[in-house]
């Protein structure tokens, strides 16, 4: 259950509700951000209590279905309740039964247009959404109620509840749809049966993360806060789904990357799941991105026994093993730009080409996967120079390091779009100074080194090759690995393998609790209870954790998803011993 107090934003707890069209983010009473236009669409909005008179609300979502409700609490008393829901028009329900009056404040998003004789804001087409891509059409909004005093302005909307009132607000593409007084019936993508198992609330709660995520246009979003269908995320996601038997979502999102490979002849690090078609381009989208979408076909066309879709996916896989195998150098693969502990800040940005373990593993796991269907020398030439070279390359001490700096001098293109690598800045059209250093035009006079010798050992990264099934490690080397690391775990009560100050990505519980288990350790009947304590106050798991704690974004498809199939995975084992 959440805690939620006005005025305290320290809590950043998160939970969302979607229908395909639109997606709410809810941090307890407060709306975090709305986004309409198939989910692709810039935030419409935000809003909150005032601080004065203080107000108390615990929430938790009602089981089997996509609604909230809330116990309110103002001025240390108890004052009524909440409930909240999509419904199949777009319209955002808070239902209450309140004993004293409620206010809430709700500020349209400054790229709003207000037409104050109908009461309707329009968010217009052409408005950015994440970085520089445009919306392709207008997203509309308006408020209204039942026994609610509603005061619209250009810059904010007073509301005021009281008794059993309603709060409406209707999303949609016109003036003339949000000006529809229909609000339609309650949205529920309900969850499939799981089968045996005894987690069923748990893949009820990942189950809702992911439904909530999923545009009608096709494709599922990561996050609320970047509305885009990342590879690497939705490969988790798709390992969750697959564990869970839910195979036709799984099935769902290769579809949607076919689609998308077929009208625009490659992928990105992340597609637009709308309709305005926009590619998020990192530094080398063709490093790990291209080799978890092979394993993601081939895992579940063996799960759901569909050849006849993996024959289907052939021009897309051969596709994403060619572009890997380009950037190959000295046997290693460079980093993808968007990589989690490189965004993170856990692998400083300098490293991004230098030589990925995590990318050089995917390379080779994505080419034994293909070899029956790969017949270019070239290619197989390249997958068995990196797995020759890879204990070389990577492995030093019984661990693996993230990075080896021997890629660095690999030949680069003359520009490329990404992250500047002095100030950080996202941009097209960075190239390269003096050093090798991708820079922005501002930056490209600058003189100083930053290049780094540094190699690191990172905990996620050594804890990858059960969870993409590698055999470039023996089951013993595997188990040492995972039961150092979980050593660790166990004294300091949290992840810190990372070299930045106890932080690890939210997925690593699930990872070290999943390779525990493959490799038949005791330990991981320790990192069992651990995994499940560490979800938040949702119920979920947070894309970071600092000493322990949830950090970062919430409500994730990614990280849910690894930490569901390490669940469940364990729980298969520990079935299968006593059967």
């Amino acid at each position: 259950m959440r805690y939620y107090q006005s005025g305290d934003h320290s809590n950043t707890c998160l939970h969302v509700i979607g229908n395909g069209r639109v997606s709410i983010g809810l941090r307890g009473l407060d709306i975090y951000m709305a986004k309409g236009n198939h989910l692709a669409g810039r935030n419409c909005l935000s809003g909150h209590v005032p601080e004065e008179p203080p107000v108390e609300a615990y929430s938790e979502r009602i089981r089997g279905r996509d609604r909230w409700k809330y116990r309110i609490r103002v001025g240390g008393e108890e004052a009524g309740t909440m409930e909240e829901y999509l419904t199949d028009r777009g319209v955002f329900v808070r239902e209450f039964a309140l004993n004293r009056p409620l206010r809430f404040v709700i500020e349209p998003d400054s790229a709003a247009v207000f037409d104050g004789a109908a009461g309707v804001y329009t968010i217009p087409k052409g408005a950015y959404y994440i970085n520089d891509y445009p919306t392709d059409r207008d997203t509309c909004f308006r408020i209204d109620g039942d026994r609610a005093e509603i005061h619209p302005t250009a810059d904010s909307v007073e509301v005021t509840l009281a008794g059993n009132a309603r709060l409406y607000i209707r999303f949609g593409e016109t003036p003339q749809e949000v000006l529809d007084d229909r609000v339609g019936e309650e949205y529920n993508p309900v969850c499939p049966a799981a089968g045996d198992t005894a987690l069923g609330d748990i893949v009820e709660d990942y189950w809702y993360v992911f439904a909530n995520y999923r545009s009608d246009c096709g494709g599922v979003v990561s996050a609320i806060e970047w509305n885009l269908a990342y590879i690497r995320d939705l490969y988790g996601a798709s390992r969750g789904l697959l564990a869970a038997g839910f195979f036709r979502e799984a099935r769902e999102l290769l579809a949607f990357y076919l689609r998308v490979w077929k009208e625009k002849g490659f992928l990105s690090t992340a597609q637009s799941v709308g309709t305005d078609g926009a590619m998020h381009i990192h530094e080398c989208d063709e490093a790990e991105n291209p080799g978890y979408l092979i394993l993601q076909a081939f895992d579940y066309c063996e799960a759901a026994g569909d050849p006849a879709f993996l024959q289907e996916l052939m021009p897309m896989l051969r596709w994403a093993l060619e572009v890997q195998v380009r950037h190959l150098y000295h046997g290693m693969m460079p980093f993808s730009g968007d990589e989690t502990y490189v965004a993170g800040g856990m692998l400083p940005r300098v490293h991004v080409d230098d030589g990925s373990c995590e990318a050089t593993m995917l390379l080779i796991e994505s080419g034994r996967r293909m070899a029956p269907y790969e017949d270019r020398d070239g290619i197989r030439r390249g997958v068995e120079e990196a797995r020759r070279r890879f204990a070389e390359n990577f492995l030093r001490d019984g661990r693996l390091i993230t990075n080896n700096p021997d890629r660095r001098n690999a030949p680069g293109p003359d520009a490329k779009k990404g992250v500047c690598a002095y100030c950080y800045a996202y941009m097209d059209g960075l190239k390269p100074n003096r050093y090798g250093l991708y820079t922005c035009p501002d930056c490209a006079a600058k003189t100083e080194d930053i290049r780094s010798d540094r190699i690191y050992a990172l905990s996620c990264v050594q804890m990858m090759p059960a969870y993409i099934h590698s055999d470039l490690l023996t089951a013993g080397q595997q188990r040492e690995i995972y039961e150092r690391l979980a050593g660790d775990v166990l004294r300091r009560g949290c992840i810190d393998g990372n070299g930045a100050a106890g932080k690890c990505t939210g997925y690593e519980y699930g990872l070290l609790l999943y390779g525990l288990t493959a490799t038949d350790s005791p330990l991981r009947h320790e990192l069992y209870r651990l995994v499940l304590d560490s979800r938040d106050e949702e119920g979920v798991w947070a894309e970071y954790y600092v000493a322990g704690k949830p950090a970062g974004m919430r409500w994730r498809v990614w990280e849910g998803g690894v930490n569901l199939m390490a669940l469940l995975a364990y729980e298969r084992k520990e079935r299968e011993g006593k059967g």
